[in-house]
């Protein structure tokens, strides 16, 4: 997966204050073996999606102002969510 843009390390303790930001620049990944690609929102379960599905929807909605949440540890994304 290549990313471009800024990306901010959350602490891992509370998910929510930024450790790092790291600059505007392009990332590359490793899809890991069982990366996880979901939607999720409000109180409902989360949408379990094939990496496929996932990229498909996200092309529909990537300027829509919903959060992008990936899970990356030693360059290999093992999470993807998109959030409202």
């Amino acid at each position: 997966m290549i990313i471009y843009g800024s990306l901010a390390k959350m602490n891992k303790e509370d998910s929510i204050s930024i450790e790092k930001t790291l600059e505007n620049d392009i990332y590359y990944v490793e899809l890991e073996e069982n990366t996880k690609f979901s939607l999720v929102g409000g109180l409902s379960k989360p949408t379990i999606m094939k990496a496929d599905e996932f990229k498909k929807y996200f092309k529909e909605v990537e300027n829509s102002g919903l959060g992008l949440v990936l899970e990356i540890e030693d360059g290999k994304l093992y999470s993807a969510s998109i959030s409202s």
